[in-house]
């Protein structure tokens, strides 16, 4: 499959094989149905990959356990957590609303590039998104788990007591209307231009008693940087960042090898990058500090098992970056997240 535009977070795929299981469906056979081993796609490595790629895989997901509204059953029971920054903002926001201005600035963390809009009219609020014509036209299932995961999130700020007034889809009517009626919670409406999650505005103060005002703030500003780091990211510094979390832990992560794994000389390697206004070093520390976030919240792996995989030789090293990146120690961060996901789920 082609290696292009959007790219997609493997977290979407977090949990995926237990799910499939539950239904009688082996992980690896959706995986090779779908052309892709699980190496393409580990969540564990917080890697993006094409979108798809993960169209793939829902459909092989959809065909072998013969749901034809798959991408909405898994929607309902993928944990927020698996998308990092923007899954913590999300189970932290205040409110419903203050959970569709997430959406709106942090989505692009999960998908990117994404076209969404959140709009207000007569006593209404839509939040709308649209792939490319190319894509949409086919991923009848991916778009199924988008619109039933932010559903699921708004539901769980308002701790249950919130249901859209309707949602529309980009796609042909599904022989299981009813199956989504039950777990979007409102009538669907097919054959729109656009995903649209329409809702009225009087719901949208509902409050999340168990929202962290501190620890929302934390992630904010972690996923204000990476939204810089984004936008800033040329394909060249994609390939560099791509190529370290490929070696880092496990081999020498440097200049010379990461260029010499590109095919171009360390001397073009640096000019490219100072092109485009950034560094080899500026990426292998956005890299590490992505990647420590990531095994910190998600994994039950010592400092020192984390210091090791982020290329660190000891762990007073991987304690002085994270003073610089987060403003405490790892295992204050640990902490601070883990204490933040079981707030949510109470």
């Amino acid at each position: 499959m082609a290696d292009f535009g959007p790219f997609v977070t493997s977290g979407v795929l977090a949990g995926i094989g237990a799910f499939l299981a539950s239904r009688g469906v082996n992980y690896d056979d959706v995986l090779s149905a779908a052309g892709l081993t699980f190496e393409d796609v580990d969540p564990a490595d917080h890697k993006e990959v094409p979108l798809d790629q993960v169209i793939a895989i829902f459909d092989a997901a959809a065909g072998l356990t013969k749901s034809p509204c798959f991408g909405a059953e898994w929607a309902e029971e993928f944990p927020a957590s698996a998308t990092g920054a923007y899954g913590y903002l999300l189970m932290n926001a205040a409110t419903v609303e203050d959970a569709l201005r997430v959406t709106i600035r942090y989505l692009s963390l999960v998908i990117h590039p994404v076209a969404i809009e959140l709009e207000f009219s007569d006593g209404e609020a839509s939040l709308s998104w649209r792939l490319s014509p190319s894509l949409q036209s086919r991923a009848t299932q991916y778009i199924l788990f988008a619109a039933g995961a932010t559903i699921s999130r708004l539901r769980a700020v308002a701790e249950g007591n919130w249901n859209p007034h309707h949602v529309e889809f980009p796609c042909a009517e599904l022989p299981c209307k009813g199956v989504l009626k039950r777990l979007i919670g409102a009538p669907v409406v097919f054959d729109r231009p656009m995903t649209r999650i329409v809702m009225s505005v009087d719901t949208l103060g509902r409050r999340n008693q168990h929202a962290d005002p501190r620890l929302f703030e934390l992630i904010k500003e972690l996923g204000d940087r990476l939204l810089r780091e984004r936008v800033t990211e040329t394909p060249t510094a994609m390939k560099v960042r791509r190529a370290i979390m490929t070696r880092l832990g496990m081999s020498d992560v440097s200049l010379d090898t990461i260029a010499a794994l590109l095919d171009i000389s360390p001397r073009t390697l640096q000019s490219r990058l100072a092109t485009d206004g950034t560094s080899f070093e500026a990426i292998l520390q956005v890299t590490k500090q992505q990647l420590a976030e990531g095994y910190l919240r998600d994994t039950d792996l010592t400092l020192t098992e984390i210091a090791l995989l982020l290329g660190f030789s000891e762990l007073s090293a991987f304690t002085r970056a994270s003073l610089r990146w987060f403003k405490m120690p790892p295992s204050a961060l640990r902490h601070q997240l883990r204490e933040g996901e079981r707030a949510s789920l109470q």
